[in-house]
């Protein structure tokens, strides 16, 4: 006979200790703070985050989270799976080009739906109701119900820990939500509870002492800047002194205010030390408030100490913290959401997919970086690599016919000549070059040489020519200077030099467009081609715009 233990198959121990079952939500024992125990906690956190400060914490908090690529990983799951999920949640496939969104009308708003369940940061947690229909016999999502946290009454939780359902507080009607509906966004949570922790709850202490200070600022302010109080005059009668203490209490800064006080008698103002205490006091609370969210570049420049150089370590940081915050958000969707969907359509053995997001990345970095990496010869110009260039930088995509003909005889000229003959010798700038010149550049001649003495040369006389426009500006910034009354030194700060050169600049500009549109149809034409001369009128405007607001810079 085996003497192996058996494995377990049961729970001997529980989590929800409350002595009447599905009570144990409502006692928080980690929490000391009485306003901060749920549910005084919602009122608590309302307040909190309305504060100036905690506001613009939260929305760098959040804001760049729905500004992720949010999209429906098929992760082998079946293509009418992934599609009618896709279509239910309003979002594109990962790996497939981007479809025309449907009108939003009785449909399901991912990014409403991100945005509210972000709140589960606010206050510990946020629930949802899921909600559809039945059409052609498949159950599609309509929308994820909002539950607010002030409605909640109670919170019904097994010995296990585990959540059975919410009851909803509307005076004597109580609706209880079964778990099987429910979708929970609980932050930060400890094993039972189903309320969750804020991260507002370590900015509760620096706001209150913030929003004291303010409130007694605010006062002093009123009662011009201090506490008054009054000296009565010797011999002063009961009476007497009662009407300056009343004269004190009474006493407000405005365009009526005054009053009469007895022969001898005095008012005062009692002010604490340090007239700017209160002003640092709140900045300190601030960097409290930012380094408890981890946004400590969020202070940066407002305080007397740090680099800036910081900024960017922090940014970074932060932004791995948001990452796992959006990592958060779509494991709860996929658990609660996306299975419950495919179980509901499909059966419980279906492969579902996966909610997923992207990094929206900027834009001009992430096209220097690919240049980079095609000068380098890292990466190969295929098709592929186009069309996906196309779709991250909002490209329009290309011609079916007319571009991929011209391209096909391009690339016919360019073999043609390295067929015909060797690779000819090319004439190259003087200088360190930043990157070797292309296989194909080297075949089709391309002049850099004389690219790079056109270029110098335009320079050149633009410098030429601002050297003179400078000179008059300076002459003028000369002549308001000496006019200036030597004793007020303020009038310094008021002298400007008139704008100028807008026209130079911009002459320029246009020059180097239409010499670049030129060489541009002639090397096609030397590679084998014919392009058409692009329209540069909006280019010239462009050119116009920036011409002026360089010379307004420039003044």
């Amino acid at each position: 006979m085996s003497t192996a233990v058996k494995p377990p198959a049961s729970e001997i121990g529980q989590i929800n200790w409350a002595p009447i079952p599905g009570w144990g939500a409502l006692v928080e024992e980690t929490e000391h703070v009485p306003e901060l125990t749920w549910p005084s906690s919602i009122t608590t956190y309302d307040r909190v985050r309305r504060d100036s400060q905690v506001a613009g914490l939260m929305r760098g908090m959040t804001m760049p989270i729905r500004r992720r690529r949010w999209l429906v990983d098929p992760n082998g799951a079946r293509d009418q799976v992934v599609q009618d999920l896709a279509t239910d949640l309003g979002l594109d496939i990962r790996g497939q080009e981007a479809k025309p969104r449907r009108r939003r009308a009785r449909r399901f708003s991912h990014d409403g739906h991100l945005a509210e369940s972000l709140k589960a940061l606010v206050y510990g947690h946020a629930y949802f109701e899921q909600v559809g229909e039945i059409v052609d016999g498949r159950w599609r999502l309509r929308k994820l119900a909002p539950r607010p946290q002030r409605t909640i009454s109670h919170l019904k939780v097994a010995r296990d820990g585990g959540l059975e359902a919410i009851t909803q507080r509307f005076g004597f009607d109580a609706p209880e939500i079964p778990v099987s509906r429910l979708v929970a966004y609980v932050w930060d949570q400890e094993p039972g509870s189903w309320t969750g922790n804020s991260m507002l709850r370590e900015l509760h202490r620096p706001w209150l002492l913030k929003d004291r200070v303010l409130r007694v600022g605010a006062i002093n302010i009123e009662r011009a800047g201090g506490v008054p109080y009054g000296i009565a005059p010797p011999g002063a009668t009961p009476a007497q002194t009662a009407s300056i203490e009343e004269a004190a209490r009474n006493f407000r800064v405005g365009e009526q205010a005054g009053g009469v006080l007895p022969h001898g008698a005095e008012l005062k103002f009692a002010m604490a030390a340090g007239g700017d205490g209160a002003v640092q006091f709140v900045r300190l609370q601030n960097e409290e408030m930012s380094r408890a969210l981890l946004m400590m570049f969020m202070q940066l420049g407002q305080t007397e100490t740090g680099s800036r150089a910081l900024g960017g370590d922090f940014i970074d940081w932060f932004s791995d913290v948001q990452a796992l915050l959006a990592e958060w958000y779509a494991g709860v969707t996929n658990e609660h959401v996306v299975e419950d969907w495919v179980d509901w359509n499909y059966g419980e053995g279906e492969q579902a997919p996966l909610l997923v997001s992207e990094t929206a990345e900027d834009p001009e970095l992430s096209v220097a970086d690919l240049v980079a990496l095609i000068d380098a010869q890292v990466l190969d110009i295929d098709a592929e690599l186009k069309e996906w260039i196309r779709q991250r930088q909002g490209l329009p995509r290309a011609s079916a016919t007319v571009i991929p003909l011209q391209r096909a005889a391009a690339k016919a000229a360019r073999t043609a000549r390295a067929a015909t003959s060797d690779a000819p010798a090319i004439p190259l700038p003087d200088r360190p070059l930043r990157r070797q010149p292309k296989a194909f550049e080297v075949r089709a001649a391309v002049d850099f040489a004389g690219m790079e003495t056109r270029f110098e040369g335009g320079r050149s006389t633009l410098v030429s020519d601002w050297q003179a426009i400078r000179a008059t500006q300076i002459d003028e910034l000369v002549a308001q200077i000496a006019d200036l009354d030597p004793e007020n030194l303020l009038e310094l700060s008021r002298i400007a030099a008139t704008p100028a050169g807008a026209d130079v600049l911009t002459a320029a500009q246009v020059d180097v467009i239409e010499r670049a549109a030129a060489a541009a149809v002639a090397e096609a034409a030397a590679q084998g081609t014919t392009i058409a001369t692009p329209d540069l009128e909006p280019s010239r405007q462009t050119a116009a715009r920036r011409g002026e607001a360089t010379a307004e810079l420039l003044a």
